[in-house]
């Protein structure tokens, strides 16, 4: 499978600690054999992407990102004949993701952060079929060297 895009990104860095950015990216697959029909199975067609950082006090930083995947491309199994599984129906669906991130860096070298992900609580995950298990929290700490 070869993939053809265009990508287009922006920043904004503001005089008040607020960094904003924005990301597009158009997908278009082709195959390199006669199986025309599975290119792009599970690839997102379109990928959105908006984050903001925002330095709340000096060693405190809030970042705030969404993602969507659009178009993403499945067969949809046609189970009539159980002897044979008929693939011949295409679908889409799409994949949203908010996630957050407030991190204090303690020093120079240490930080902690506490970490949102799938704030919106799709279940609907990245690949068909593996769904996501709700919104997860994570603590993490970080060293610097």
């Amino acid at each position: 499978v070869g993939q053809i895009f265009i990508k287009a990104e922006a920043r904004y860095l503001s005089p008040i600690g607020l960094d904003f950015g924005a990301k597009m990216k158009v997908n278009r697959y082709t195959s390199t054999s006669d199986k025309e029909a599975t290119v792009g199975l599970g690839l997102p067609t379109m990928e959105l992407g908006i984050d903001a950082e925002y330095k709340i006090m000096e060693k405190l930083s809030l970042h705030v990102d969404f993602e969507a995947l659009t178009g993403i491309q499945y067969i949809v199994p046609n189970l009539d004949d159980v002897k044979r599984l008929n693939k011949t129906e295409l679908d889409r669906y799409n994949c949203l993701n908010l996630g957050a991130r407030l991190t204090y860096d303690a020093s120079r070298n240490v930080g902690v952060s506490l970490i949102g992900q799938n704030l919106l609580h799709q279940k609907q995950g990245r690949w068909l079929g593996y769904e996501r298990q709700g919104i997860s929290g994570m603590l993490a700490v970080t060293l610097k060297f």
